[in-house]
């Protein structure tokens, strides 16, 4: 797709590429090719996968695990493993992006570390630092549709559902339409 759309691609005043869950590892590991369309406003979002400090400092003990090696037998060429593939925050300054909408939440089923203290000072850091995103407490109630845990938010009916008296889709949209209203929340 990006060969077949790539004059559009590098000529667009505001290139949005983004994914959920694994998507957005796609997204991470094809960061190297995007960075190649040498346009200069392309945002990302990054919706139910995120490697915070806490998620790269775990999985760095996988790197030579049998179910890691399976599922990537071959790393693009821009990448050593994992934790230098997968999006985070390190991987996307690696390209000189510094705009992107992470939702990345204490409870997500597919985060693996158990350091929530130290996982809520990285994503606060790292939200704050590419402008806009969401992330959950464990406290906050499951929102609607068939969920083990809020992975996956721009999506209907939880993209419709308010969270603290805000909508999902009122953040989302102040980021995407890069207006004044609030672009981050964070309930931790």
């Amino acid at each position: 797709m990006l060969k077949e759309f790539e004059s559009e691609f590098q000529n667009a005043d505001d290139l949005i590429i983004g994914g959920s869950s694994a998507g957005s590892i796609s997204v991470g590991m094809n960061l190297k090719k995007i960075a190649e369309l040498n346009n200069p406003n392309i945002r990302f979002i990054h919706d139910g996968y995120w490697l915070d400090t806490a998620e790269i400092a775990l999985r760095k003990e996988w790197i030579d695990s049998k179910r890691v090696m399976y599922l990537h037998p071959q790393w693009p060429n821009d990448c050593v493993e994992m934790t230098t593939c997968y999006p985070s925050k390190k991987r996307l300054q690696k390209f000189n992006f510094n705009e992107a909408f992470i939702v990345w939440n204490v409870g997500d089923h597919y985060r693996r570390s158990d350091n929530d203290k130290l996982m809520k000072e990285s994503i606060k850091e790292d939200i704050n630092y590419f402008g806009g995103g969401i992330s959950l407490s464990r406290e906050t109630p499951l929102l609607l549709g068939r969920r083990k845990s809020n992975h996956v938010l721009l999506f209907e009916p939880s993209f419709y559902q308010e969270v603290e008296g805000v909508k999902i889709k009122d953040i989302f949209e102040n980021w995407l339409n890069k207006t004044n209203g609030q672009k981050i929340l964070i309930n931790f």
